[in-house]
C-alpha cells in the first residue's frame, strides 16, 4: 500500500511539473508562470498531506488497540504518558516530513519505539492478569515483597 501511494505522488508531481512548462518555446508571462507554479505547489502540498495521512492511518489502529489494552491491563497513567509521547512523535514526524524526506526518520523511529513499549506494557499486563485470575498468583505483589518494597 505504501508503494502505491508513493507511485501516485510521483505521478502527480510529474503531471504537475509537466503542466507548468510553457507550450511555446519562448518565455511565458508572469501571470501564466505564477498560476502554473501555484498549481504545482498545491499538488505538491496535497500529495504531502496524502502521504502523511496514509502513513499515519497505517499505524493508528495498532496504536489505539495497544493504548487501550495497556491502559486496562497494566497502568492508565503510564499508558497515557506513552500515548502522549507517541502523539508528539507523530507530530514531529509530520513537521519533519514537511521540511525534508530525511527529517521524518528520527520521529518515525521514536514513535515506533514508543509503540513497542506500549506493546510490551500491554503484554505484561495481560500476562499478570492471567496469572492472577487463573493461577491465583499475584506476580507483581510477589516481586514487590521479594524486593521488600511493600
Amino acid at each position: 500500500m505504501k508503494m502505491q501511494s508513493e507511485i501516485r505522488v510521483k505521478i502527480a508531481l510529474r503531471i504537475s511539473f509537466s503542466e507548468t512548462r510553457p507550450a511555446h518555446s519562448g518565455r511565458c508571462s508572469n501571470e501564466i508562470s505564477n498560476t502554473a507554479l501555484c498549481r504545482s505547489l498545491h499538488l505538491c502540498v496535497s500529495a504531502l498531506f496524502f502521504m502523511f495521512r496514509a502513513n499515519c492511518s497505517e499505524y493508528f489502529p495498532i496504536f489505539i488497540t495497544v493504548l487501550w489494552t495497556s491502559g486496562v491491563f497494566f497502568s492508565q497513567g503510564l499508558s497515557a504518558v506513552c500515548g502522549l509521547l507517541y502523539l508528539y512523535g507523530r507530530f514531529q514526524y509530520f513537521r519533519g516530513y514537511s521540511q525534508s524526506a530525511q527529517g521524518r526518520l528520527a520521529p518515525l523511529y521514536f514513535s515506533a519505539q514508543v509503540l513497542w513499549v506500549l506493546i510490551g506494557l500491554s503484554s505484561l499486563g495481560i500476562f499478570l492478569t492471567l496469572c492472577r485470575v487463573y493461577l491465583n498468583v499475584d506476580l507483581l505483589q510477589e516481586l514487590c515483597s521479594a524486593l521488600s518494597l511493600v
